[in-house]
């Protein structure tokens, strides 16, 4: 936790835990290539962090600098981690909370 810190400690978004250190160290200890990687994989702050999405931007800027990404990789970046996060945060299809066929259900 030390070096991680050491690369920044102070948090990406006011309020949130990612520090600013943890995107440094998982691009150049980890190599981790993409936001969706950071925010899902290295510090799973998609999983565990309804704010998640706060976090897309000031992830992709230090990224975008780590990795001397060009605007037309950020966007995309961009569009595929908050593609990823619009999905798996609302329930676009509501059938997938209807119960299995053959299932009970409290009014059977």
């Amino acid at each position: 936790a030390h070096q991680v810190l050491s690369l920044g400690a102070a948090p990406l978004v006011d309020g949130l835990a990612m520090r600013q250190g943890e995107v440094d160290w998982a691009v150049r200890v980890e190599g981790a290539a993409s936001i969706e990687d950071v925010l899902y994989r290295r510090s799973r702050s998609a999983l565990y962090d309804l704010r998640a999405r706060d976090l897309v931007a000031p992830i992709a800027e230090r990224m975008g600098a780590l990795l001397s990404w060009d605007a037309t990789a950020v966007a995309e970046q961009l569009r595929q981690v908050r593609a990823r996060l619009a999905s798996d945060l609302t329930f676009a299809d509501h059938r997938a909370l209807a119960p299995a066929p053959g299932m009970l259900t409290a009014r059977s």
